[in-house]
């Protein structure tokens, strides 16, 4: 068979792109900075970043469409104590993951306003604010802790109806709000946010009519200083409470009330103890507001989201230098474990129609899931006869709960009880579907 060369240069033109696509730059391997790697990337590699401190004495400015990886948190470490604003700034499709990103609590972490970046899988903390996301990024399984203010602040910067998905999240120990949304749709999924300031605050910004339309939903929202969930009704454009949806979520023990007085919880929504393994101790937080600094705060907040709305590219002004709230400086190692333990009342509490968790059983409320089997009923991990023993034992001699509980129901009827005995006993030794089939 003969082919034209026209023809065949035009395949030697999409196959050598394919692998121009697929480029990886090394640091320091390739090169010897993080920005030198992005500035060296084309649309669609990666700069993969080796374990190691990094001191950036500039913002790092992402490129659409490029990957920056690091080797995971506490491995490649960013520390930005030389730089006066944003520590990296997003791009269009960009992605971010693997990092632990240290500020200096009067700089600002994350900053993007491009479409579809995903930052996921990173540590962030001591900054005024951990992210600040303008469109509909996703911002996924990081770790945002001791933060100054804000850990999530999400404003509709350049009037896209878009919003950000803000999902599986540890947020804690931040001094304002785990999430705070103005005149800006997210949806919020699958969170952990404890002991910080506010929750989530939601808020519709005074020059803007269209109203926001949030989801928030199979969160945990514990231990925070003022509410759990806070949907400011102020005048001149209050919160539409008919656009949100506030369903499936653990909302506990915050210190002002649970909900703002223009919302009441469902029957999905549970307000008990989510008995963390080891949550932050109160006292380790970075800020504890007073009245004055509550003023402070939305004060600060107003002229950040004016101060972005009118941003034109990278052209900066410098905002008056608000009164902060007095610190203590807790250590980067701060010990705390947000997994739950196997009797929380969160575990398949979320939405059943939410994607399964790994383990194929209901989401759990949280950022973590609690990995169990069912018909496990002895949590060791293995289906055997044991497990009949166990249940025989808890049911009828007064021994021991399976942990979760719900780790003894084999045959998913949403109770412990003698079919759930018979239901392994036919699983193990005669053939019959696995638990929960």
């Amino acid at each position: 068979m003969r082919f034209s060369k026209t023809f065949l240069v035009l395949i030697l033109f999409f196959a050598f792109s394919s692998v121009i696509k697929a480029k990886i730059i090394h640091v320091p391997g390739d090169s010897a900075t993080i920005q030198g790697g992005i500035d060296g990337a084309l649309s669609g590699d990666t700069v993969l970043v080796a374990p190691g401190k990094y001191y950036p004495t500039e913002t790092l400015w992402l490129k659409d469409s490029v990957r920056v990886q690091g080797a995971g948190i506490d491995l490649s470490v960013i520390e930005a104590s030389d730089i006066l604003w944003d520590v990296i700034w997003g791009a269009w499709g960009a992605e971010l993951e693997g990092f632990t990103i240290i500020g200096t609590d009067s700089t600002y972490g994350i900053f993007t306003y491009g479409d579809s970046m995903v930052i996921s899988k990173n540590k962030i903390t001591h900054f005024e604010s951990a992210i600040d996301v303008g469109t509909n990024a996703v911002i996924t399984e990081n770790i945002i802790v001791h933060n100054r203010y804000w850990g999530i602040f999400c404003g509709d910067y350049y009037d896209n109806d878009l919003g950000p998905l803000i999902s599986r999240n540890l947020i804690v120990g931040c001094g304002y709000d785990g999430i705070t949304s103005v005149s800006s749709n997210i949806v919020a999924l699958n969170n952990t946010i404890d002991n910080n300031g506010w929750g989530i605050w939601v808020q519709q910004s005074t020059d803007d009519t269209t109203a926001v339309t949030v989801t928030i939903k199979n969160n945990i929202i514990t231990n925070n200083d003022w509410y759990g969930v806070y949907l400011d009704n102020g005048d001149p454009y209050g919160v539409e409470t008919s656009r949100i949806t506030i369903n499936y979520n653990d909302v506990w023990n915050n210190n002002w009330d649970n909900y703002s007085s223009n919302w009441l919880p469902n029957s999905t929504d549970i307000s008990e103890d989510p008995l963390f393994v080891l949550p932050l101790s109160p006292n380790l937080r970075l800020a504890h507001l007073s009245q004055t600094e509550i003023t402070q705060k939305t004060k600060r907040k107003n002229e950040f989201n004016s101060y972005y709305t009118s941003l034109a590219k990278r052209e900066k002004t410098e905002l008056k230098t608000p009164i902060l709230p007095s610190l203590t400086s807790p250590v980067l190692d701060t010990v705390y474990d947000y997994n739950l333990q196997g009797n929380s009342p969160c575990i398949d509490k979320g939405d059943p129609n939410s994607p399964l968790d790994p383990d194929s059983t209901i989401s759990d409320m949280g950022a973590f899931y609690y990995h169990y089997l069912r018909g496990d009923a002895n949590g060791n991990y293995t289906l055997s006869l044991a497990d009949i023993v166990y249940l025989i034992n808890y049911l009828f001699k007064f021994g021991p709960a399976p942990e979760p509980i719900q780790s003894g129901d084999a045959n998913c009827d949403g109770k412990v009880s003698l079919g759930d005995i018979v239901y392994l006993i036919n699983y193990l030794f005669k053939f019959g579907p696995e638990p929960c089939s």
